[in-house]
């Protein structure tokens, strides 16, 4: 399959990926979580290819979780989700998200939903022996995640290309870690026949949206500054950073004639 240019460049960002985090291996059992958007349809097609061009073996399968049960206003999505698979000759399991109660303990929607996914995605691992999950989260993902925890959390946090669960059994990777959205946009448009999925009523009013509008901002008076926050992530300068002790918060604060700190 001759890929398009947008394909290619993704193609490329997502084996080196791979590579550089250790994302697949020789026989793993890796499950693709398919929503239904551009991100995870565009994920399951790539990954579908490199499979059959990698230099191991190893075994892919998509998997929809139908969130009917938990939230009735995705109701729209796994019909449509389903029908693009079987067109493209894609083998799927479709497992069902657990009811969902009344989000509880100040947690948003999209909390509660995530998790709901999650759980789902964590049961067939354990049911069918996958042990790797691959997920459609990209570098904005990512960006956005580290500005939301440090606004909300008071962290800095964020979504790893690749993290083990339950003690290694079940690892979570992120193939798109260096692809940024608007390539995801491109390579979508060009696929064109991707599902038309109704909007989630709660995505606009989302932290998460905040967070997007926030870099867009940013970026007209820094372009690269989504990059740039990227890769802080892996440059962390930790003597510039607080102490834990107080005592030596206070001696590395140092003060001036008033009592304030100095400045550096």
């Amino acid at each position: 399959m001759k890929l398009s240019k947008p394909d290619y460049f993704l193609s490329k960002k997502m084996g080196k990926a791979i590579f550089d985090y250790s994302l697949i291996a020789p026989g793993d059992r890796v499950l693709v979580g398919v929503s239904g958007g551009k991100d995870s349809l565009t994920l399951l097609r790539l990954l579908s290819r490199w499979r059959d061009v990698a230099p191991f073996p190893f075994h892919l399968m998509a998997i929809h979780v139908d969130m009917r049960s938990a939230f009735p206003h995705l109701a729209g999505q796994t019909g449509p989700v389903l029908a693009w698979m079987e067109k493209h000759g894609y083998p799927y399991i479709v497992e069902k998200a657990s009811p969902s109660e009344k989000p509880l303990g100040g947690k948003s929607t999209c909390f509660w939903c995530s998790w709901r996914r999650r759980e789902a995605l964590f049961r067939v691992c354990r049911k069918d022996s996958y042990n790797k999950i691959a997920l459609a989260h990209h570098m904005d993902d990512i960006v956005e995640t580290v500005l939301l925890n440090l606004f909300f959390l008071g962290e800095i946090s964020t979504m790893s290309a690749r993290r083990e669960m339950f003690g290694g059994k079940v690892t979570i990777i992120r193939p798109f870690a260096y692809v940024e959205e608007h390539e995801l946009k491109r390579a979508a448009r060009l696929a064109g026949d991707y599902p038309e999925l109704p909007d989630c009523p709660y995505g606009e009013r989302s932290k998460r949206a905040a967070m997007k509008e926030l870099i867009r901002k940013m970026e007209r008076m820094c372009r690269p500054v989504k990059k740039n926050i990227y890769r802080s992530l892996t440059r962390i300068r930790a003597d510039y950073l607080l102490d834990r002790d107080p005592q030596g918060e206070r001696e590395s604060m140092g003060s001036g004639e008033n009592g304030e700190p100095e400045s550096i």
